[in-house]
């Protein structure tokens, strides 16, 4: 897209965040997902950002999606829908776009790109999450392709997906397994969708799990190839979702700050200049991490995920700062322990806690390389 068409593009999602999501308060104590709300996302072009035109989306950046996504819910009001959208798209550009065989891309990327489809990735496993040498589902080389068992659990979209993309062992031990990754309708025999989890935060958002037991799958339903979907899918994905959600964290920064403002300006008392001085480096703070957040998808879009990496252990340290001046800000202010400000913080809080350990063990790791003698 050129300057003045991301210009129009973020013009449109912010003012459709304020029209559409904002007025939907009841959405972060919400279990059931609002599927009106959705199909006025896929008309609105939302859900096929970064699809190429030729399928129906706008061929967009992933800094765009992350643009994006910060808007929605800066001026949304939701972490939760916001998460969706953001797996929505990164599923059909990362996985079906990038690996997926000609005709899926044909026939299921318009559908994703209006909002009438969406596809969930099945890494994670119950209780060993996605770490290669624990999964325990396999796919078994069959006469008509390949026949699939195991469970999947931590689903985003999962309970409305209307396919997985379904990763598994297809062969070798130890650290010579190997890896497939399968498109597997949810309408396949053997397939079963399980109750929706509750994670306890990112509501709407839901999350899930399958079971899958002789699910059979052709050939066609390859998403990459059958040996090497480590590779391919499973590592750069959680870079790629680290990356892009950097941009919802920022929205909800910023509307904290929003917030808090309001309610230090409402006070009968000034506030003292310790409080000022808080809330002008909180605002420093989210001005910079929305600049990070850009540079961060940036390198995804160039597909340098060392670099992307490196940026996104900087942004959690910038956040977490950020977070410790709102639990301040929050104590001068006694902010109510309920509504809009609160949901805010727990969403923000526990997202951050997720994939926290291997963003450690890549520090640890650049640590190391450092001190290594050269």
């Amino acid at each position: 897209m050129e300057s003045d068409q991301i210009q129009d593009w973020t013009a449109a999602a912010s003012r459709f965040a304020a029209l559409h999501i904002a007025p939907r308060t009841e959405l972060s104590k919400s279990r059931e997902f609002p599927f009106d709300l959705w199909q006025q996302m896929g008309k609105a072009g939302l859900l096929g950002i970064g699809i190429e035109k030729q399928y129906g989306g706008a061929s967009g950046s992933y800094a765009l999606i992350a643009q994006t996504a910060s808007l929605l819910v800066e001026h949304g009001h939701n972490l939760g829908i916001v998460a969706s959208f953001l797996i929505h798209n990164m599923v059909a550009r990362f996985a079906v776009q990038r690996l997926g065989t000609q005709s899926t891309k044909d026939t299921l990327l318009p559908q994703m790109a209006r909002g009438d489809k969406t596809v969930s990735v099945a890494m994670s496993e119950p209780k060993t999450g996605a770490h290669p040498r624990l999964m325990a589902t396999t796919a078994v080389k069959s006469a008509d392709g390949w026949l699939i068992n195991g469970q999947k659990a931590y689903l985003t979209n999962g309970p409305i997906a209307d396919a997985f993309v379904v990763v598994a062992a297809t062969g070798g031990q130890d650290k010579a397994r190997t890896f497939g990754a399968f498109l597997v309708e949810k309408s396949a025999p053997g397939l079963t969708v399980l109750p929706a989890m509750d994670i306890g935060f990112l509501l709407p958002a839901p999350h899930g799990a399958i079971r899958l037991e002789n699910v059979a799958v052709s050939p066609k339903a390859l998403v990459g190839t059958p040996e090497n979907a480590l590779n391919e899918l499973v590592k750069p994905f959680r870079a790629v979702e680290d990356a892009l959600m950097t941009g919802p964290a920022t929205g909800a920064l910023s509307r904290q700050l929003e917030l808090i403002a309001g309610i230090m300006r409402s006070k009968k008392t000034p506030p003292t200049t310790d409080m000022e001085q808080a809330l002008g480096l909180f605002s420093s703070l989210v001005f910079a991490l929305k600049n990070l957040s850009c540079q961060t998808a940036a390198k995804i879009d160039e597909y340098n995920l060392e670099a992307a990496g490196q940026l996104n252990i900087a942004f959690r340290y910038i956040a977490d700062e950020a977070r410790s001046l709102i639990n301040r800000l929050l104590g001068e202010t006694s902010m109510e322990k309920e509504g809009e400000l609160a949901t805010l913080t727990q969403d923000l809080r526990l997202s951050s806690q997720i994939a926290a350990n291997a963003s450690a063990r890549k520090q640890a790791k650049l640590g190391q390389s450092l001190l290594k003698t050269k």
